[in-house]
């Protein structure tokens, strides 16, 4: 599951770096605090995007999780006056199961859970979109 702080960059410009920082931590916290801790792994991927692994976890639970996820960044009501999705920070989520093939490598998964967080992106923003990776590489 990859989640993404939706217009981060315009919030980085109005509030400045260190807050831009600590909306990251508190997002990243919100994140870890959704999942199984001592088996679920959640991290920081790389700028405002996180990660969560989920091992042995449904499409339906995962995007439960997302879903907690979601709802806590909400929870947080971290002031953002410069998005036009809400006045408050909020994340989109690409969220993808599979089932283990040897057909199927880490950076197809990856690949699949960023074409997901793509689509939440270009439908609107702060919105879960899933799909299970097939062995066939196809999202069904």
């Amino acid at each position: 599951m990859f989640d993404n702080i939706d217009h981060f960059k315009e919030y980085n410009d109005h509030y400045g770096h260190v807050m831009g920082d600590e909306c990251l931590r508190k997002v990243g916290q919100a994140s870890a605090s959704c999942i199984n801790q001592g088996v679920d792994l959640a991290a920081r991927y790389g700028g405002e995007e996180f990660a969560c692994i989920l091992p042995d976890t449904d499409i339906h639970s995962a995007v439960k999780i997302a879903e907690s996820i979601q709802q806590r960044i909400q929870e947080l009501k971290i002031v953002h006056e410069a998005s036009p999705v809400l006045e408050f920070v909020t994340a989109s989520f690409g969220v993808t199961t599979v089932q283990y093939s040897p057909e199927i490598s880490p950076s197809d998964i990856i690949a699949m859970a960023d074409k997901l967080l793509y689509k939440a992106k270009v439908s609107g923003r702060n919105r879960i979109e899933y799909a299970e990776f097939k062995a066939d590489k196809e999202a069904s």
